[in-house]
């Protein structure tokens, strides 16, 4: 992996992982995966999975990419897995009979998410557990937390697992919010979740939610072009009508549905004055990896041109 991209996910605190120069990094319950890929430039993978489902979406990046355009494909990647995420965390009931279970929980009889989730960050606090001791009460190990193994991921924590037998320890490591990075975490901590805030703060402030945003124009039969700008470190996209800027707001990746949701807005506002909305880009960023993103924005166009 390029020297400059390794530092760049290191700014967004990933971590070196696995054998193949990969790197790890974390957005509250999603883990995301770092590869080289041999095409595309790098590989990011973000994952997540509960008691009952699991979920993973990827995209690419060149290998030259900003810390912005990795935290963009990051939010937007958190995005979509967010919206698989149907079901909450059910923990497994008792007569699975975990040996671990009898040290860390006494009162078995704690039903409520709520109730579960509290007790989860007492047991298993996030900012300490590294330098807390565990006892496995299965096989006999003794060690500090920053030695147990990770497990499956839920929607809201990471199971933690016996260096040793592989036995699963109770509970789960509970992922912090952003505000609780600000508040108890590390200067990096602060510095990713501050970033991560601002970011997110000026990606919806910069996006485009009904007429009144726009200009009026007088012109009959307009056939926008939209196109990828970079401006200041930032990348956009812009929306012009002959050699004038109409829109503009900060990219994300694959946003072939963002497209769609400008393209009916304007539609809204122009109405039978406008014929086309034509993508005037290579790709990369507006179909991303989803087989259909083609196929949406090319129905979208075609309901423009019939309407």
């Amino acid at each position: 992996m390029e020297e400059e991209l390794k530092k760049n996910l290191e700014t967004l605190k990933f971590k070196p992982f696995g054998y193949l120069g990969g790197m790890r990094g974390q957005m509250e319950d999603v883990i995301f995966t770092a590869n080289e890929h041999p095409l595309k430039g790098f590989w990011l993978v973000g994952d997540f999975s509960n008691s009952r489902e699991v979920g993973q979406v990827e995209g690419f990046l060149h290998k030259n990419a900003t810390v912005a355009e990795i935290a963009q494909l990051m939010i937007n990647l958190y995005e979509r897995l967010k919206g698989m995420k149907e079901t909450k965390f059910e923990s497994k009931d008792s007569k699975d009979s975990f040996s671990n279970q009898v040290m860390l929980f006494p009162n078995k009889k704690e039903s409520k998410e709520n109730s579960k989730k509290e007790k989860y960050r007492r047991d298993n606090d996030y900012f300490t557990y590294k330098t807390s001791e565990y006892k496995c009460s299965h096989c006999g190990w003794k060690g500090m937390g920053e030695e147990l193994e990770q497990g499956d991921m839920y929607d809201y924590g990471v199971e933690i697992h016996c260096p040793e037998c592989s036995e699963r320890f109770p509970g789960l490591i509970v992922f912090p919010t952003t505000k609780e990075l600000m508040e108890r975490g590390t200067e990096d901590d602060k510095i990713v979740a501050n970033y991560s805030n601002s970011f997110m703060e000026k990606w919806e402030n910069s996006k485009l939610r009904d007429i009144s945003q726009l200009p009026d124009l007088y012109d009959e039969n307009i056939a926008f072009i939209l196109k990828e700008v970079e401006e200041k470190k930032e990348s956009y996209i812009i929306i012009t009508h002959e050699t004038k800027v109409i829109w503009k707001e900060i990219r994300s990746y694959e946003y072939y549905w963002r497209f769609v949701e400008i393209g009916k807005i304007f539609k809204q506002k122009y109405g039978d004055k406008m014929v086309d909305l034509v993508p005037d880009v290579d790709g990369l960023y507006l179909y991303g990896d989803r087989l259909t993103s083609i196929k949406t924005i090319e129905n979208f166009r075609k309901e423009l041109r019939e309407i």
